[in-house]
């Protein structure tokens, strides 16, 4: 039987919420330590673990690489409107209902026109996170 062992770069965990690399890698051996920063360097597969996934969280660690293989497919649009609906929800949840309309439309418009980065930092500014 053959058996090959993958390196770290075949699993490359994204670094949830911040803590990933500072509390739990960061306790690993050195060696492993280093074996699993390099992996971060050239991932071959990453594994979005945890909750903030980069299709809901556009500002996440190696979103941009998600988004750039999202674009090529045929649900890109798809991906963005549940996007968006997600930010319009949890924006709504906030809110008053006087302006869950506004809401929602400028949050669609802003992801069509800037893109998911720019609409979630917009996001955040206006709910002064």
């Amino acid at each position: 039987h053959r058996i090959k062992v993958l390196d770290m770069s075949w699993n490359v965990m994204y670094d949830y919420a911040g803590i990933r690399i500072r509390e739990i890698i960061g306790l690993a051996p050195d060696w492993l330590y280093q074996e699993y920063i390099e992996a971060r360097r050239h991932p071959k597969v990453i594994h979005y673990a945890g909750p903030e996934k980069p299709w809901l969280f556009p500002e996440g660690d190696f979103a941009e690489i998600f988004w750039s293989y999202a674009k090529k497919t045929p649900y890109y649009e798809t991906m963005l409107y549940r996007m968006a609906c997600y930010a319009a929800n949890k924006e709504r949840e906030k809110q008053c209902g006087g302006r869950k309309k506004s809401v929602i439309y400028r949050t669609i418009r802003c992801l069509f026109v800037y893109g998911p980065k720019h609409t979630l930092r917009e996001i955040r500014r206006e709910l002064g996170l």
